[in-house]
């Protein structure tokens, strides 16, 4: 089982998002390391849902991080557009799935994850 996942949080002062991948089923666990150190603030789940692989999980996330790039663009490195969309001194896990809170684009985030995977495990078992 693994989750796709989008959560906001503050992180050097700055409130942005991140989209990811987990096999815990809870997403906090992912970040308790950085919640207790105080590396992020104000951290929020909005939205996850579950899906029966890995390779399903990554495959959701990388085209929702796609659509999102197409849509309201990216960070242009060398000619190649990126995900993120700040930089950050904080090497967090993860970070080229972090960007600037928008709420477009979490409202449009929010309704890939609504609409892709399983809303809950005991469906996915079911499957």
């Amino acid at each position: 089982m693994h989750k796709l996942y989008l959560v906001s949080f503050i992180i050097e002062g700055r409130r942005c998002f991140k989209i990811g991948i987990t096999s815990n089923f809870d997403v906090t666990k992912r970040f308790q390391k950085h919640i207790d150190n105080g590396d992020i603030l104000a951290f929020k789940i909005y939205k996850s849902s579950y899906f029966q692989s890995y390779d399903d999980a990554y495959n959701a996330e990388q085209l929702l991080m796609e659509n999102i790039v197409n849509k309201f663009g990216g960070y242009n490195f060398n000619g190649e557009v990126r995900f993120h969309n700040f930089w950050s001194k904080n090497k967090l896990g993860g970070i080229t799935e972090i960007r600037k809170y928008k709420q477009a684009e979490v409202n449009f985030a929010w309704k890939f994850i609504d609409e892709n995977g399983k809303k809950s495990y005991k469906k996915l078992q079911k499957d």
